[in-house]
């Protein structure tokens, strides 16, 4: 694994680090037009991985953070992050090695990280999310993964790649200021508030959702944040 200096990044605005009474990473009259964050065709429930990413809140947070570092509103082709994985990837944990073999749409453990990390996603408009892959519901037994795409469906397209060299990361008991800290300079946090008493006991319920900001209302701090909601229902 690789660890990171998180204030070796500098603040998306330099005027708003984690001592701004506010901040916030996407304005509010853009929140309800934002395209990856709208109930998503039930479609994309006939492949696996596709699924899993919405349930797990990745796929809003990756439409979100290009939204927030290229201001462009699109949905983001995880059927294109599948299609590109490699057919075998070698993972060394420790003394520890696994072998990650390509599965199509019945990819585990987020393995699409590994695709967005090293070659960007493009748009569903490039490549839809509706495309059959090997082990989608609709999908021939015995299908084969078809080679890599080049150029979006509809050529005339450009076939512009998001977020390339980017990185999920990975954290886990942060406070307040810590979690400012991460949001003013990543813009988006996909995570869970707890809350504790003076003793250290949690109380209350927890609640997760896409975390975008934070503000301050009657000497009152609020966290701005996106709710999970896949349905309808």
């Amino acid at each position: 694994s690789e660890y990171f200096n998180l204030l070796e990044i500098p603040p998306l605005n330099e005027q708003q680090d984690e001592s701004a009474e506010s901040f916030r990473s996407i304005p509010a009259d853009i929140i309800p037009n934002l395209k990856s964050l709208q109930i998503i065709d039930s479609g994309v429930e006939k492949c696996q991985e596709i699924n899993s990413a919405l349930s797990e809140v990745d796929f809003q947070l990756v439409g979100a953070s290009i939204y927030i570092y290229y201001k462009e509103n699109i949905i983001p082709s995880f059927s294109q992050l599948i299609w590109k994985y490699p057919k075998r990837t070698i993972v060394k944990n420790g003394d520890n090695t696994e072998e990650w073999l390509d599965k199509g749409c019945l990819e585990d453990f987020k393995q699409y990280i590994i695709s967005l990390e090293e070659k960007g996603i493009v748009s569903d408009q490039c490549i839809t999310n509706d495309i059959i892959l090997p082990h989608h519901d609709e999908a021939d037994d015995d299908m084969v993964m078809p080679p890599h795409p080049t150029q979006c469906t509809d050529p005339q397209i450009p076939f512009t790649h998001y977020l390339q060299g980017f990185r999920f990361g990975f954290a886990q008991g942060l406070n307040n200021e810590q979690l400012k800290q991460y949001i003013s300079r990543v813009g988006a946090f996909n995570g869970y508030i707890f809350y504790f008493n003076a003793k250290g006991n949690q109380i209350g319920n927890s609640y997760s959702g896409l975390f975008i900001g934070w503000e301050k209302v009657d000497d009152q701090q609020y966290w701005i944040v996106i709710e999970k909601q896949l349905d309808d229902g």
